[in-house]
């Protein structure tokens, strides 16, 4: 036989069907913030294609999806409340996070709205 025998085809075969990282099935994501419309402020941009969203992170799961998502909001929301910051502080950035969680949500992988 010559250099490309059965043997070697078979395992450059199994290893090209080898992903190069886990699929995940699930995104969190969160709407973008668009760009300030005042001196220290930002808003979100829920007008935004789905795939210009932030992606918080990638899970196998649903559930494992909505845990986290659901962690994500309530450290938010800790945070606002729990903020010594001064009022300015609470009603900008930990705020907009907030509202950030509020409208996060979890999202097939192959979702089409997440092409580009």
């Amino acid at each position: 036989m010559g250099i490309c025998g059965p043997g070697l085809v078979g395992v450059v075969l199994l290893l090209a069907a080898i992903p190069a990282e886990p699929a995940a099935d699930f995104y969190l994501i969160a709407p973008p913030v668009s760009q300030p419309r005042q001196v220290g402020g930002s808003d979100m941009n829920l007008s935004a294609p789905l795939r210009q969203w932030e992606r918080r992170g990638s899970f196998d799961t649903s559930a494992a999806c909505f845990a986290a998502l659901d962690a994500y909001r309530a450290e938010t929301s800790s945070r606002l409340e729990g903020s010594s910051l001064g009022p300015e502080a609470r009603s900008s950035a930990a705020a907009l996070e907030h509202a950030r969680a509020t409208f996060a949500r979890c999202v097939y992988a192959n979702d089409p709205r997440l092409r580009p």
